[in-house]
C-alpha cells in the first residue's frame, strides 16, 4: 500500500486519530522512539572520519562533526542534520596543560598554536544543535562531547 511516517511531537506518548469527515474511524495510542545521540567524530580533509586511536597529523584535519545515526539517518535525513556551534581545543604538553582556545563552530583551526609531535589535542563540544526539517534549532545534549588525539 504505502508508508507513512509520524513526526509527534511528544516525547513519551501520543495519539494517532483518523477520521472521515466527523466520523471517527480509530485511534492508536503508541510510544515515541527517542531521536538517538548524533556520534561525534573528527573529519580529515577528505570527509573521512579520523583514527583517534594512532597520533595525526593536524594538517590532515578539517573539523569536529556530529553523525547520525545510521537508521535515524536514513530514514528521516532532513531531521539529522547538526550543527557544532561553539567548541573548546586544550593543548597539553608533557602531560601539562599549555594553552586553551574556543572556536565558534566545528571547525578545527589549529593554526593558533605551534604544535609539537607528542602533544596532546583535547577538543570539547560546548554548543551543538538539531537542525529538524523545518530548519528550527533543537537543542541538543550529546552522550560524549569530548575527543582527544595525539599530534604526529
Amino acid at each position: 500500500m504505502g508508508e507513512v511516517v509520524l513526526q509527534p511531537k511528544a516525547e513519551e506518548q501520543a495519539v494517532l486519530k483518523v477520521k472521515q469527515g466527523e466520523i471517527m474511524l480509530g485511534q492508536v495510542r503508541f510510544s515515541c522512539l527517542p531521536i538517538p545521540a548524533p556520534t561525534l567524530v573528527l573529519l580529515k580533509a577528505d570527509g573521512q572520519p579520523a583514527n583517534l586511536e594512532q597520533a595525526l597529523n593536524p594538517d590532515e584535519l578539517s573539523k569536529a562533526a556530529l553523525l547520525a545515526d545510521p537508521v535515524f539517518g536514513n530514514t528521516l535525513p532532513e531531521e539529522a542534520r547538526y550543527s557544532i556551534q561553539k567548541m573548546e581545543v586544550n593543548l597539553f604538553r608533557g602531560g601539562r596543560l599549555v594553552k586553551t582556545w574556543s572556536l565558534p563552530s566545528g571547525e578545527l583551526d589549529l593554526s593558533q598554536t605551534s604544535l609539537q609531535s607528542g602533544d596532546g589535542v583535547q577538543v570539547k563540544v560546548i554548543q551543538a544543535v538539531r537542525l529538524n526539517g523545518q530548519g528550527e534549532e533543537m537543542s541538543l545534549t550529546l552522550a560524549n562531547k569530548y575527543l582527544s588525539f595525539f599530534v604526529l
